[in-house]
């Protein structure tokens, strides 16, 4: 006989839903938490950021899983982002209420999960669905010092410099691959921000963002970038003797037209990010070149795919976690405590307010530098 999961309700509770097969169609439905089990905790996500990383995992989430994360009806899902949550309640003796943790969260105002290897700094999610997915994501970093700016600014980009960090790391292991140049495709983004100031920082080579029009002026402004290009003058491109590209955006017809200019100028052609949903997308699964006949037929390299789990886990295994965790956080110290020259945080606050600004991030018209900072 199956005994039926009994449930709760907390006054406000609720998941912000988007469609799985149309992104841009959301809306906000009430909650109910589960009963706690022994070895459980009840988190009030206190506050998590809205920036086009959001829309990269939301693009990508049938193919890389990152649905699974959080579970929502059928046909809809649980967009994954970083943020601030408080434990509201706790069933493990090493996991107390009033704590405040660090990591991965949904856009919802509540998120359970199943307390496991706590230590002294972290604690993981040990929730049996999650048990197969990337363990990077399922790691929250116990964090209670910080103040109001230090934690909005460390969810909107800590997360995504991750990934700058292990993109700059492979491409300094590889001396470049050969390449004067390295090419950031959506250079205001902020993952490409935090890459570009790697690069620029070590003297990599010149560092070339492309970008909207509408972005170059912004995107000049960091400082990071030793030419900016808009879209409409990827032509100018084919002045560059050799070069890495970078894609964040995902488009596929940007970076055909990146490929045709360049063609064997190019060493080496990653895809990272989605940022430009909506548009012709490149689709692809962790290790493996782009797929379909589009991506097949560019000249030059075809692109890979760069899947950040794949990237952290090999050099976690090489350097141990304690090392990896450090070097990346001394890396982004000096990154995050500049963005208050680049970049204003602004509060979304409440459910209504949060589908009008998933509504803006979908249309494009949230400025890179501006940084979405939701308080459910």
């Amino acid at each position: 006989m199956q005994v039926a999961e009994k449930s709760a309700t907390v006054t406000g509770a609720y998941n912000f839903l988007v469609r799985r097969d149309d992104l841009s169609s959301a809306m906000v439905a009430g909650a109910e938490i589960p009963q706690l089990q022994p070895g459980q905790a009840l988190l009030r996500i206190e506050r998590y950021a809205m920036t086009g990383n959001t829309l990269s995992y939301a693009a990508s989430a049938d193919q890389l899983g990152f649905w699974e994360f959080f579970p929502a009806p059928d046909g809809w899902g649980r967009v994954p982002s970083w943020g601030y949550a408080e434990v509201v309640e706790s069933l493990h003796p090493e996991f107390k209420a009033g704590e405040r943790i660090f990591g991965y969260m949904p856009m919802s105002s509540h998120l359970v999960i199943t307390v496991s290897a706590p230590s002294a700094k972290t604690v993981s999610d040990g929730s049996r669905h999650r048990a197969h997915l990337p363990a990077v994501y399922n790691l929250y970093h116990r964090d209670p010092l910080r103040n109001e700016d230090q934690r909005n600014r460390r969810s909107l980009l800590e997360p995504v410099f991750l990934m700058s960090f292990v993109m700059d790391d492979d491409i300094k292991e590889h001396g470049e691959y050969g390449a004067k140049s390295i090419l950031i495709i959506s250079a205001s983004s902020k993952t490409s921000l935090g890459l570009a100031y790697l690069l620029k920082r070590r003297n990599a080579g010149e560092v070339v963002g492309l970008t909207g029009a509408a972005n170059v002026e912004f995107t000049r402004s960091t400082g990071f970038y030793d030419r900016v290009v808009s879209y409409d003058e990827i032509g100018a491109l084919a002045a560059l003797e050799s070069v890495v590209s970078v894609d964040m955006s995902g488009n596929e017809d940007i970076l055909r037209q990146v490929h045709e200019v360049l063609g064997d100028k190019l060493k080496r052609s990653f895809l990272v990010g989605i940022t430009h949903w909506g548009g012709r997308m490149l689709s692809a699964v962790p290790g493996d070149v782009a797929e379909g006949e589009e991506a097949a037929s560019m000249p030059g390299p075809k692109p890979q795919f760069a899947f950040g789990p794949d990237y952290v886990r090999d050099r976690v295994g090489a350097w141990g976690q304690e090392v990896f965790q450090e070097r990346v956080d001394r890396a982004s110290t000096d990154f995050v405590a500049g963005s208050s020259q680049w970049m204003d945080v602004a509060y979304v606050d409440g459910a209504e307010a949060t589908l009008a600004t998933y509504g803006k991030l979908v249309a494009g018209k949230i400025h890179p530098s501006q940084g979405m900072i939701v308080r459910p």
